[in-house]
C-alpha cells in the first residue's frame, strides 16, 4: 500500500478504523511524525486500476468529522484517490452536539489551531503520508479544504499542487498564496465566515494576479459542500474544477 520512498521522516501503517468509524470504502492509515506525535487519516480509493490523481481534504478547526467521512467518498466516485486525516486532536469541547461525530486523533496532541507550527507540521506529514501511497498518480495534487481547513490549503505553497478548493474559509492572504488555482466556495449567510470578508479576500487575491474562480450561493450558511440546499451542486463543482486541473 505505501512506497518506499515517503519523505519528511515519516512512518506510515495500515490500522484499524478508529472506534465508531468503521465507514464504507474506508481504509486506515496512522502516519508516525518525525516529532513523535501520530495522525490517523482515512483512504478512499475508486474503483479500477490506479494510479489515481490524489486530493487530500483538510477538515475544519473542530476537528475530522463522520459527516466529512461521509462526503469524500464522492470525490472518490470521480476517480480520486482522497486521503482525509488529521492535522488538529479534535475538539471535545465545541459545540458539536455528539462528540462521537468527531475522530478523536489523540496523537496529536492538545487541540490547539493557534500553533501554526504544530499545524504546518502536521499537514505537511499529512500530505507526504498521502503521496506515498501506491495507488496515487505521482506528479501533481489537489487540496480541498473546508473552513480553517480552507486557510491550510490557501495557505500551502507547494510546486506540485495542482488545485486548491477551499470552502468557507480564508487564507492569510496573496503573498502566502502559491500559484495553483483556487476555487472559492461559500453562503452569503454564513455565521463563521462573514460573506463580505470572503468577496474582499477574493478581490485581494485577483489583484495579485493569482488564478482563482469562486461561487456563493445565496443565503447558504457554513460549508456549502456538507450544506444540505447546496451540497449537490457545491461538489459538482468542486469535482470539474479538479478535473480540469489534475485530469
Amino acid at each position: 500500500m505505501f512506497r518506499s520512498d515517503a519523505v519528511g521522516g515519516i512512518h506510515l501503517q495500515s490500522t484499524a478504523a478508529p472506534v465508531g468509524f468503521d465507514l464504507p470504502g474506508a481504509q486506515w492509515i496512522q502516519i508516525g511524525m518525525p516529532d513523535g506525535r501520530s495522525q490517523l487519516a482515512a483512504v478512499f480509493v475508486p474503483d479500477g486500476h490506479g494510479p489515481f490523481p490524489l486530493v487530500v481534504f483538510l477538515h475544519g478547526s473542530s476537528g475530522l468529522t463522520r459527516a466529512q467521512l461521509l462526503w469524500a467518498p464522492r470525490l472518490a466516485l470521480a476517480g480520486y484517490v482522497v486521503v482525509a486525516g488529521c492535522y488538529l486532536a479534535a475538539d471535545l469541547t465545541s459545540v458539536v452536539p455528539d462528540p462521537s461525530t468527531l475522530v478523536p486523533c489523540t496523537g496529536l496532541g492538545a487541540h490547539d489551531p493557534t500553533n501554526t507550527r504544530a499545524v504546518s507540521a502536521a499537514y505537511t506529514s499529512l500530505v507526504n503520508g498521502a503521496k506515498a501511497l501506491t495507488v496515487v498518480k505521482q506528479g501533481t495534487f489537489g487540496l480541498v479544504g473546508v473552513s480553517f481547513g480552507a486557510g491550510v490549503a490557501l495557505d500551502a505553497v507547494d510546486p506540485s499542487l495542482a488545485a486548491v478548493v477551499a470552502d468557507s474559509g480564508l487564507g492569510s492572504g496573496p503573498k502566502f498564496t502559491g500559484d495553483a488555482p483556487v476555487l472559492l466556495l461559500g453562503g452569503t449567510a454564513d455565521p463563521e465566515v462573514p460573506h463580505t470578508a470572503l468577496v474582499a479576500f477574493e478581490q485581494m487575491l485577483r489583484a495579485a494576479g493569482k488564478n482563482v474562480e469562486s461561487h456563493y450561493y445565496d443565503g447558504a450558511g457554513h460549508i456549502v459542500t456538507e450544506f444540505p440546499t447546496t451540497t449537490a451542486d457545491a461538489t459538482q463543482r468542486a469535482i470539474d474544477f479538479l478535473d480540469a486541473h489534475l485530469k
